[in-house]
C-alpha cells in the first residue's frame, strides 16, 4: 500500500522550529508563570510541584501535583501544529458543551483504553493491535463505553459545517490540505475521478447536502480514553478540531476498532478488513445495547440510533469513501483498493497499472495530467540534486 511521501524540506524546517521552541519552553523562567497560572485558575492551595506529564508529537503537557489530585495544562507545539490558537480555541469550545463527559480532579491512577485493548507487553514504540485473547465480555464492555461517546456526539445538529464556537454558557454555533511519472498519473486520476463522483452525487446522499450536520471527532479512540482500575471511563481527551461535519462522517463505524489505522495495515489490508468486520459485530452489539438503554431512559429516540447506519456503511463500502475523503495520506491506497472498482467496475490490471483503464474517463483533463506530470518530473530532478524528494501535495 502506497501512502503520500513527506516533504522533507518542510519537515526538517518544522522540526527545527519545534526543537527550538521546546528548549525555550523548558527554561525555569517559562515554568514559573505557567505554575502560577495553574494555581490561580485551578486550585490555589496544597500545590506540590510542576513537572512534565507528557510530550507528544503535537502537544506538550505539564502536570501540577497537589496533595490530593493534580491538574494538567497542555500547549500545542510550535512547528508541529498548524494554527495553534485555532486548535486550542476549537478544543475548548467542544469540551465546554453540555454533551460530553465533565471534567474534574482525578486522584487515582488511570489507564488508557488503548492499553486495555492492546496486546499485553507490546513495546511502546511498536504499533498496537487488538489483543486476540481479549475476552468477549471485556471487549463488549469497552466498546460499550466508546459507543456512549459516539451516541452523545451524534445527537446535536447544526445548520452548517465547521468548527464550533461558544457564544455564551449555553449556546454554540459553527464558525465559518512521487515516485515516478506513472505514480503521478495514478494520483492525478484517483483525485479527478473522486471529484467526478462527488459532482455526480455518487459519494453522498443528496438529501443530506443541506444538513442538518452532526458533531464530528475523529479522535475518541482508545489512546484518548482514560480508564480507572475497574476499566470505567474517567476522562476523554483531545477534542481539538472537533467540528460540525457532514452526517456521512458519523455513519461509518470508527476506524480505531482494530486500533491501527487502515493505511498501517499495509499488504494485510484484505485480511485485516475481514478481522475488522468481526470486531465490528462486537462493537455494534455493544452499541445496540447502549442505544436500547438510552431509549428506555428517554435520552435517545429511535431515529437517533447509529448502529443501523454504521452496519450499512461497512457493508455497502461507504466506510471507505468517507475514510478516503478524510485521510489524504491514505487516499491513493484506499481509493484504488476499496472505492474505484465498486463505483467504476473491476479491471484486470495490476495494482501498478490500475489507472490505465481509467484514462478515458478523464475527458479533457488528460492533457492537464500530462502537463502536471512533466512539471513534477522536472521538479523531481531539481530536488534530487538538492538532496530532497519531490513534493506532490498540490495534487490534493
Amino acid at each position: 500500500m502506497q501512502c503520500m511521501r513527506f516533504d522533507n524540506l518542510a519537515w526538517e524546517k518544522s522540526e527545527e522550529i519545534t526543537d527550538t521552541w521546546v528548549l525555550r519552553f523548558l527554561e525555569p523562567d517559562i515554568w514559573r508563570p505557567i505554575g502560577n497560572f495553574v494555581i490561580k485558575h485551578h486550585n490555589p492551595d496544597d500545590a506540590i510541584e510542576l513537572d512534565i506529564f507528557k510530550k507528544g508529537f503535537y502537544n506538550i503537557s505539564l502536570q501540577m501535583k497537589y496533595k490530593v489530585g493534580s491538574a494538567i495544562i497542555r500547549f500545542p507545539q510550535r512547528g508541529a501544529t498548524m494554527f495553534p490558537e485555532e486548535k486550542v480555541r476549537n478544543e475548548m469550545a467542544i469540551m465546554r458543551t453540555q454533551f460530553f463527559y465533565s471534567y474534574g480532579i482525578c486522584s487515582a491512577p488511570h489507564t488508557k483504553m488503548y492499553d486495555a485493548l492492546n496486546i499485553p507487553g507490546c513495546p511502546p514504540k511498536e504499533r498496537g493491535i487488538i489483543d486476540p485473547n481479549i475476552g468477549e465480555n471485556k471487549l463488549e464492555m469497552l466498546y460499550g463505553h466508546l459507543a456512549d461517546i459516539l451516541l452523545q456526539l451524534s445527537k446535536p445538529f447544526f445548520p452548517q459545517i465547521g468548527s464550533l464556537r461558544q457564544i455564551d454558557d449555553f449556546t454554540w454555533d459553527v464558525a465559518i490540505g512521487l515516485y515516478s511519472a506513472d505514480d503521478c498519473r495514478r494520483k492525478f486520476i484517483a483525485r479527478r475521478l473522486f471529484c467526478k463522483l462527488a459532482r455526480e452525487h455518487k459519494l453522498t446522499n443528496l438529501a443530506l447536502n443541506n444538513g442538518p450536520f452532526k458533531i464530528w471527532c475523529d479522535d475518541p479512540r482508545p489512546a484518548n480514553v482514560l480508564l480507572d482500575d475497574d476499566l470505567h471511563i474517567v476522562s476523554v481527551v483531545d477534542w481539538d478540531f472537533t467540528y460540525a461535519a457532514p452526517v456521512e462522517f458519523s455513519y461509518p463505524p470508527p476506524w480505531w476498532l482494530f486500533i491501527g489505522k487502515p493505511e498501517s495495515w499495509l499488504n494485510g489490508l484484505e485480511d485485516r478488513t475481514s478481522l475488522f468486520g468481526r470486531q465490528l459485530q462486537t462493537f455494534l452489539k455493544a452499541m445496540v445495547g447502549r442505544e436500547n438503554t438510552a431509549i428506555k431512559q428517554g435520552r435517545l429516540t429511535q431515529d437517533q440510533r447509529l448502529s443501523d447506519a454504521m452496519r450499512h456503511s461497512w457493508e455497502s463500502g461507504d466506510f471507505w469513501v468517507a475514510y478516503a475523503a478524510r485521510n489524504s495520506f491514505a487516499f491513493d491506497a484506499i481509493y484504488w483498493r476499496q472505492v474505484d472498482a465498486r463505483l467504476f467496475g473491476p479491471t484486470a490490471s495490476s495494482p501498478e497499472d490500475v489507472w490505465r483503464p481509467r484514462v478515458d474517463l478523464l475527458g479533457d483533463k488528460e492533457k492537464e495530467m500530462e502537463r502536471l506530470v512533466a512539471r513534477k518530473l522536472e521538479e523531481m530532478k531539481a530536488e534530487f540534486w538538492h538532496g530532497a524528494p519531490m513534493s506532490i501535495h498540490d495534487l490534493y
